[in-house]
């Protein structure tokens, strides 16, 4: 069998692997499988905050706002990945996570961690959001939030439950 000559293999194997590349990229960034946010995600670079989780962190976050502008940014960046790490559960009557929803438990989980450089909680890659106070069957109480044994945290970020009370 003859061998072709010039360039066409090599030009064949490039495309192969640009494609590749091009399905692995968007398997890591843009589907939301479980498998991939708990085992992949974490190996992402930091991208910017999607336009849409910005104006959450003005509002309920007075630790955002007093940033400078080069940490208001790595605030941002680290936002985003810990949205993207993350698998978001509605509970409790919830039919969908917000984007509100979702920027006030990242944005929650990065300010407590932002001094250090990364931490994600990656041991926690289910984050179960309810309405309100939820009835703990664990502890037979009321609670705003709990961390759970199976790897999940468990949440009521809503606005009320950032507002300051006396």
């Amino acid at each position: 069998m003859e061998q072709p000559e010039g360039p066409y293999p090599l030009i064949v194997i490039l495309t192969f692997i640009f494609f590749g590349a091009a399905l692995v990229y968007y398997i890591l960034v843009y589907l939301d499988i479980p498998f991939v946010k708990k085992n992949l995600k974490k190996y992402l670079f930091y991208r910017n905050l999607q336009r849409i989780y910005q104006p959450y962190l003005i509002r309920y976050f007075p630790f955002y706002n007093a940033l400078s502008d080069r940490n208001k940014l790595k605030f941002e960046r680290r936002v985003q990945k810990f949205i993207d790490m993350k698998q978001f559960i509605p509970r409790g009557g919830i039919t969908e996570i917000t984007p509100e929803m979702k920027a006030l438990a990242a944005g929650s989980a990065i300010q407590l961690t932002f001094g250090y450089p990364s931490i994600y909680f990656r041991h926690f890659w289910r984050i179960l959001i309810y309405p309100n106070d939820y009835y703990s069957t664990i502890t037979k109480k009321y609670h705003k939030g709990e961390v759970n044994t199976d790897y999940s945290f468990i949440t009521s970020p809503t606005p009320s439950s950032h507002s300051q009370t006396p």
